[in-house]
């Protein structure tokens, strides 16, 4: 065998030896050719030989001249002139690349390779080639990654529970002061009931007095004057019989006004005692009782078809004495009156809403705010008597009920007042 087949196998056998070697290469000539690459290295940037041999670092690579394998600013190109120049190896930083990933198209996964620069000098002291070595410290960059990533991830927690406990030290301060407010409210509304409940105990004791030391010197004066009456009315004059009908019909209005009084009273006072209440058979009840006590024109009646209710049957018997007693006060100048009892369901079906309508004088709207109030009269007593305590007495009793009342009138024509109730029993 000749010497130069002996060189030609010698090279075959270098190159397979080369290309074999489980290392990563890449041969790389002084003009940056690429002519000699290690299967290793195929395997690992997951290229093809064919593609790189022979052509330049920059053409198989080209994003090497600024970022050939990362983020580094310590480019490939830079380094390969060094080497050239120095004809010293150069260590490069650890470099970061993307390469095609496997079984998934147009997708990229992170390597982190540190590459080793290595000039092959000949004995005339020129660079032949460079050897281009790759070392994969992909996973311990990975790993230093994934701790920095845990560090970031421990700090970010460390400070989140920083800011959580200052947002409870806030929350808590806020709460410990609402809880300070919500103390003294208590105490203001403690202070408040106590005093709510001592003008209760001060009207009940009023009650007492005008019902014991009120009324019982009202009715012997009452008895008086009717003994008066029968012994001296015919020996008196015009003027004096007027003045002693004055005194009667005085003393007659304040026993009236005692009595109405009281059973304001009574009605605050008083608890409910609920049962099924049938507002129809109350409402024609309390017609025929009141019908033959009011004189006046005739009265035409329309009494509609009322539900039945859950409340307390005396209490709301009052109601209906009072609003038809003021109906057919108010109606009795007008020549034929006319009273509307009625009921209807509020849109929410929460309420149940009855009605006493007439055709008296009405009123003005503008004063309706007062037209519930203790003493509340919006005519003279020379026009229509009263004490100005019946619908303020309806207002309590609906109340207790858990209803309200309204009335809508306009003045010459007529008024009509309503009352709710909850159709759920109250309390």
């Amino acid at each position: 065998m000749s010497s130069s087949q002996a060189s030609s196998i010698g090279a075959l056998d270098f190159r397979r030896l080369f290309e074999a070697a489980p290392a990563l290469y890449l041969v790389i000539a002084p003009d940056l050719t690429i002519i000699a690459v290690s299967d290793a290295y195929v395997a690992a940037s997951r290229t093809a030989r064919e593609k790189i041999l022979g052509r330049g670092i920059l053409e198989a690579f080209p994003d090497s001249s600024q970022h050939p394998f990362g983020t580094s600013g310590h480019s490939l190109t830079a380094s390969l002139q060094n080497v050239l120049e120095s004809r010293t190896p150069e260590v490069m930083p650890v470099q970061r690349t993307r390469i095609p990933a496997l079984d998934v198209p147009d997708n990229h996964e992170d390597r982190f390779w540190t590459p080793i620069n290595t000039p092959v000098v000949d004995p005339s002291g020129t660079v032949s080639c460079i050897i281009h070595r790759i070392e994969d410290a992909t996973p311990v960059a990975l790993l230093k990654r994934t701790q920095r990533e845990h560090e970031q991830f421990g700090e970010d927690q460390r400070a989140r529970l920083m800011r959580l406990e200052a947002e409870m030290f806030n929350r808590s301060e806020e709460l410990l002061e609402a809880y300070r407010q919500l103390q003294k409210a208590n105490a203001t509304q403690a202070a408040l009931l106590e005093r709510i409940e001592a003008q209760e105990r001060e009207l009940q004791a009023f009650s007492y007095s005008v019902s014991h030391d009120l009324r019982a010197p009202l009715r012997h004066i009452a008895g008086f004057i009717d003994l008066l009456t029968k012994h001296c009315l015919n020996s008196l004059d015009t003027e004096g019989q007027h003045y002693l009908k004055a005194i009667t019909s005085s003393a007659k209005g304040l026993d009236i006004l005692i009595e109405d009084l009281l059973n304001f009273s009574l009605v605050s006072h008083s608890d409910l005692k609920t049962t099924s209440v049938d507002l129809t058979n109350l409402a024609q009840d309390v017609v025929a009782h009141l019908e033959p006590l009011h004189g006046g024109p005739l009265t035409h009646w329309t009494i509609g078809d009322l539900p039945s209710v859950r409340g307390d049957a005396s209490m709301l018997r009052v109601v209906f004495v009072n609003l038809i007693s003021n109906a057919l006060k108010f109606a009795s100048k007008e020549s034929k009156r006319h009273v509307e009892i009625g009921s209807a369901i509020s849109p929410d079906a929460a309420h149940i809403v009855f009605y006493v309508r007439d055709n008296g004088v009405g009123f003005d709207m503008d004063h309706a705010d007062r037209l519930f109030g203790v003493f509340e009269r919006f005519h003279s007593d020379q026009d229509f008597e009263g004490t100005g305590v019946g619908l303020a007495t309806v207002r309590r009793i609906i109340q207790k009920h858990g209803g309200r009342t309204w009335a809508v009138s306009a003045v010459d024509h007529g008024a009509t007042f309503y009352c709710s109730l909850p159709t759920e029993q109250p309390g």
